[in-house]
């Protein structure tokens, strides 16, 4: 792929950490919404990247046309908290559904996951790469459950192409596309009370 890609490098470093906090209502709607293939469904979460020390507060919208929308803030602090900001609450009203505003008063913390990245820009189309490794979910009791083995490679594209070169590199080495979600992952690992 090294004729076909670039690589994002800062300050000599190639694999950047990641640190992520899922938020949930305590019936885990939004866990809910995805495993039942909802349309029009939310993720929340807050994420830190560890290496540039910025954190931010994002909410990611799946519509019925099944395109996901991303609206974020940055945090001041870089600590994760079990209630939303009321500043960041009032950011958030603005990308849920007036019916579905309520849920930011019963959301908290759920899962924390941490992996690192590295990510590929296509130098013939406009796509994006990113594949990540050492995934770790980490517990309310400190416990840390850690998928060993295990790569998610995720292709990012203005508009399908079935002909980009990772495409095809990925279908020569038989590696088909999955659906895959590290929060819905985590849940059904972590809460015995959930649909698996």
């Amino acid at each position: 792929l090294y004729a076909h890609y670039s690589i994002l490098e800062i300050d000599g470093k190639r694999c950047f950490k990641y640190e992520t906090m899922y938020y949930d209502t305590d019936n885990f709607y939004f866990y809910h919404q995805h495993h039942n293939q909802r349309v029009n469904r939310y993720k929340v979460r807050c994420r830190k990247y560890i290496d540039s020390q910025k954190s931010y507060f994002e909410i990611k919208f799946k519509d019925n046309r099944d395109k996901t929308i991303k609206n974020r803030c940055r945090l001041q602090s870089h600590d994760f908290v079990r209630e939303i900001p009321e500043d960041t609450k009032h950011f958030a009203e603005q990308f849920f559904r007036p019916a579905d505003r309520h849920l930011l008063d019963r959301i908290g913390p759920k899962l924390r996951v941490d992996y690192s990245r590295i990510t590929l820009a296509g130098k013939e189309f406009k796509e994006r790469v990113t594949i990540d490794t050492n995934l770790a979910y980490i517990y309310r009791d400190g416990r840390v459950h850690t998928l060993e083995n295990v790569v998610i490679a995720e292709l990012k594209q203005e508009k399908v192409c079935r002909e980009s070169p990772i495409v095809l590199c990925f279908r020569d080495m038989r590696i088909l596309p999955a659906n895959f979600s590290k929060y819905c992952m985590g849940v059904s690992m972590l809460y015995d009370q959930v649909k698996k």
